[in-house]
């Protein structure tokens, strides 16, 4: 199980640190169309469905996986807090299977349409011509996927320490 968590960080480590390039990229790309708008009175084409079509959608679902890690993202524990540690252990094991099912259908949907829009070569109509968007697509489920992959990890760690003392109540 420690090797599988061991990969599943390193994917996680790796595409936050992409998500962290695009990051860069993004505010190049942006400064840069700032930069010649305002001194040659000529913007760089497409900046804006760049930014939306790709950087956003990037820095959005590359990451997941590595918040999910990291236990990073918004937790309300009003209900929760005084809770035993068993009955806890229990509920995060069943939170962590209900994000599978979520994050999963979210990674096998995108995958589909992923499919379907590199089918078509997907583009995106500009002022300019067009900019091919089907590359794109690609991003939300390998993003989805990732964080899907290390909630199952988190699901069966969470499980196994559940179930290993069984004399114990919960």
């Amino acid at each position: 199980m420690k090797r599988i968590g061991c990969v599943l960080d390193a994917i996680a480590t790796l595409f936050s640190r992409l998500g962290g390039v695009v990051i860069v990229l993004m505010m190049a790309h942006i400064t840069a169309d700032v930069v010649a708008r305002a001194a040659f009175d000529s913007p760089l084409h497409g900046t804006l469905e760049i930014t939306a079509v790709y950087y956003m959608v990037a820095l959005v679902f590359l990451p997941l996986a590595h918040v999910t890690a990291g236990e990073g993202h918004i937790k309300v524990e009003l209900f929760t807090q005084k809770l035993p540690q068993r009955p806890m252990l229990a509920l995060e094991t069943l939170v962590a299977i209900v994000g599978v099912v979520y994050v999963g259908a979210m990674a096998v949907g995108g995958i589909d349409e992923a499919l379907y829009r590199t089918s078509i070569r997907d583009t995106l109509e500009t002022a300019e011509g067009t900019l091919e968007v089907w590359p794109s697509r690609w991003i939300v489920p390998l993003g989805a996927g990732a964080m899907a992959l290390w909630l199952i990890h988190d699901a069966a760690t969470k499980g196994r320490s559940l179930f290993s003392n069984p004399d114990d109540a919960l």
